[in-house]
């Protein structure tokens, strides 16, 4: 999980350091089935999602079941990833278009 400012905030930006073939090695591990590197992803951006996904809702609770939400499509959808992007750039696709369905 990603560590809280001075301000005590979670920075909405993605994992530093992560843009490159780590993300992508785990990607391609958990696509061929490794349920740990799929966690491993899950630890990484689990701060990151929340802190998107209350900034968009306004609520903590709500915030911390539509990460589980959020985690849980990204998975189910983890083999339509194709790498045309950053892992983080889908995940924050996933995201921030779960959370404004959840408005509507």
């Amino acid at each position: 999980m990603q560590r809280p400012t001075a301000s005590g905030a979670v920075s909405a930006a993605p994992p530093a350091g992560r843009a490159g073939g780590e993300d992508r090695g785990l990607v391609d591990r958990a696509q061929a089935g490794d349920a740990g590197a799929f966690e491993t992803l899950v630890r990484r951006y689990q701060g990151w999602v929340f802190t998107l996904a209350l900034r968009m809702v306004g609520d903590r609770a709500e915030a911390e079941d539509l990460a589980q939400e959020i985690f849980l499509k990204a998975y189910r959808g983890l083999k339509r990833f194709k790498g045309a992007s950053r892992f983080s750039t889908w995940l924050y696709s996933i995201t921030s278009h779960h959370c404004l369905n959840q408005n509507h």
